[in-house]
């Protein structure tokens, strides 16, 4: 799509005059915004050209011009100056995650901090259990029928689980099982820790194929109980007038109570890198008046995620990419520093 320069211009100028107002953008309206350089006449006739290639649109007969998802997305590719970061902002923002070590405090603070920054819902996907290391494991004796096993992952997240076994052995005995453990397991992946590799590491052992059945059924079900995505924020979506309708904000409220599609959304935001949907693009009715700006995140121990902005197509896209950069630079520094930590 080629545009002249004023085109460019007034394009940048109607759409940033609509995110700020929320009302279609008159000539006089984007004149001023061009700094009265060019007339009003010659607004209407870059607006009217702009309107036949399909990126503004012309809501009534008498009416200004409001973006489609088409200018949106040229606006965002095209047209949109990356901010520079507020170095004491960065600090502040990087001191808050250096003091967790942990993934999913990390996660759930960085969405709180992108809510703030940019007044819109933020939303992470957590790590598959299934697909993080194992950093450390350990059976202790609860009572005479069952122990207690405790997972601690590489990333820090911890799950214990009640497994029963009879007779459950003496304390030296599970302090041998909990070393080979650690010695079998330690550095791989929960989905490596099957029953049958859990059998062979107990011969010999007081570990009854019963216990590494168990074992091997709770480990697996540390993914199946984990959250999909975490969400903040979503409150702030109220204050836009595109969801002031109860329908459409109801329907928007119900997506965020589902696994689906927003985590696909955010699965698709971790193995591309980077992630933005604009209305039409997410296929999905009650998204339409929405947009999604996303990035992944990695830890140090390679597992990966994404952290994802939602709100209005008539967000302020240069604050809420300024604002999820920040963050997750300071997230992913946070991540890789925590693995040096005892």
């Amino acid at each position: 799509m080629e545009f002249t320069p004023g085109e460019r211009a007034t394009l940048k100028a109607v759409i940033e005059e609509y995110i700020t107002t929320g009302e279609a953008a008159g000539s006089q309206a984007v004149a001023r915004r061009l700094g009265d350089a060019v007339s009003s006449a010659t607004v209407r006739n870059r607006m009217a050209r702009l309107e036949a290639l399909g990126v503004l649109s012309q809501p009534h007969t008498s009416a200004g011009r409001v973006p489609t998802d088409t200018g949106y997305r040229y606006y965002v590719d095209q047209l949109l100056a990356p901010a520079a970061p507020d170095p004491e902002l960065v600090r502040q923002v990087a001191a808050l995650l250096q003091r967790h070590q942990d993934i999913e405090p990390a996660l759930q603070l960085t969405c709180r901090l992108l809510a703030e920054l940019t007044h819109q819902a933020s939303l992470a996907s957590v790590p598959n259990w299934q697909e993080e290391r194992v950093h450390y494991l350990a059976v202790t004796a609860l009572d005479r029928h069952q122990v207690l096993l405790l997972l601690v992952g590489s990333s820090g997240r911890i799950s214990h689980t009640l497994v029963t076994m009879s007779p459950v052995p003496d304390r030296p005995s599970l302090q041998v099982l909990s070393r080979r453990l650690n010695e079998r397991f330690g550095g791989a992946r929960l989905s490596e820790i099957t029953p049958e590799a859990l059998a062979a590491m107990a011969r010999g052992l007081a570990a009854d194929p019963a216990f590494c059945r168990q074992a091997a059924q709770s480990l697996r079900a540390c993914s199946l109980g984990a959250k999909p995505f975490l969400c903040e924020g979503a409150a702030n979506m109220l204050e836009h007038r595109e969801f002031r309708d109860a329908q459409r904000m109801h329907a928007v409220m119900l997506l965020l109570d589902q696994e689906h599609p927003l985590r696909d959304l955010l699965d698709r935001a971790t193995s591309q890198r980077s992630l933005l949907m604009i209305g039409q693009e997410f296929g999905h009715t009650a998204l339409a008046d929405c947009a999604l700006v996303g990035r992944a995140y990695q830890a140090a121990d390679g597992t990966t995620g994404a952290v994802a902005i939602l709100g209005p197509k008539r967000m302020r896209y240069d604050l809420a990419l300024a604002s999820l950069n920040l963050v997750l630079g300071c997230l992913n520094r946070a991540l890789w520093a925590a693995v040096g930590r005892p």
